[in-house]
Parts: C-alpha cells; sequence; structure tokens
C-alpha cells in the first residue's frame, strides 16, 4: 500500500462522486481525502479499529485547518467583481493547484500515520468505517445509508491499481 495506489484510486473514485463528497464536505465536515481512505482500506482489506480512526481524524484536522482550508478559503473567494477575469484565471488556476499539492500531502499524512498507529489497525476492514466516520462528525447516517453503500460498490468494482 503505498502513496501512488491510494493517490489513483482517489483519481479513480472521486470524479464520479465529486459532488456528494464536497457535499458532505460542506454539511458535515468530512475531510474527503479521509473518506477516500476509508473506502481504500475497504477496498484492500486493511483493518482500522475506530481508536485509528479517531487518530487519522485528529491528525488531518490539525493539517486541514493550517494548510488545506485557508487554500479552500482563499480559492473560494476569488473571483472578486473588481478583478479583472483575466487576472482572476490564472490566479485561481495557481490556488486550485497549490489545494491539489496540499490535498496529496494530506494523502502521504494518512499513509504515514496509518503505518505508525500502536494497535490501532487491529479492527476490521469492513463497511462501518466511513459510517463509522460520518457518526463522529454528526451526519445524519441513516439518511445517507444508500449513498454511502453506493459508494462502497463503486470502490470495490475500481479496477486493482
Amino acid at each position: 500500500m503505498d502513496n501512488t495506489q491510494f493517490w489513483q484510486f482517489s483519481l479513480a473514485l472521486y470524479p464520479p462522486n465529486q459532488q456528494l463528497l464536497l457535499q458532505w464536505q460542506d454539511h458535515y465536515q468530512l475531510n474527503v481525502n479521509l473518506a477516500l481512505f476509508l473506502l481504500f482500506l475497504h477496498r484492500h482489506q486493511q483493518p482500522l479499529s475506530e481508536a485509528g480512526l479517531v487518530s487519522l481524524q485528529q491528525q488531518l484536522q490539525l493539517f486541514g485547518q493550517q494548510v488545506t482550508q485557508p487554500l479552500r478559503s482563499v480559492r473560494r473567494a476569488v473571483p472578486t467583481p473588481w478583478l479583472d477575469e483575466n487576472l482572476q484565471r490564472p490566479f485561481r488556476q495557481q490556488l486550485l493547484h497549490a489545494e491539489l499539492a496540499a490535498e496529496q500531502l494530506e494523502q502521504q499524512l494518512l499513509l504515514q500515520h496509518y503505518a505508525q498507529l500502536p494497535g490501532a489497525t487491529t479492527g476490521s476492514a469492513n463497511a462501518e468505517l466511513l459510517t463509522r466516520y460520518l457518526e463522529l462528525l454528526q451526519a445524519p447516517t441513516g439518511q445517507l445509508q444508500q449513498q454511502i453503500i453506493d459508494l462502497y460498490q463503486q470502490a470495490e468494482q475500481l479496477q486493482q491499481p
């Protein structure tokens, strides 16, 4: 399990589910990379305990607050009505590249932290991890259950990277 595999998995699963994952990000403060990682672990039958899930969530929350979220906020603040479109476009593109680099770094942090979890990888690789993560975020998992199931089914149907 390496960063390239996880990144390729994410590139395959994220685009068709972008709207849903961004909606969860905006409504429940879901970290999209962590959600993708939980699906990746399930796809590769890798275990993760609830303590490990909480640890990963805390690790990413700190990085997100300091790096990813500020980049996202600045990118979303553009366009501004007083700035010419020809100036805005390249600026937004640079911000998007920086945000994407931060997302890749988040994925590397996830893999590194997962590998260092003492005893936190002894749980099961089941479809409950994403549901449990959403519960930790106080999302209405009962209402989201079919969407969660659909994500797991899509993850399982991906070609092995």
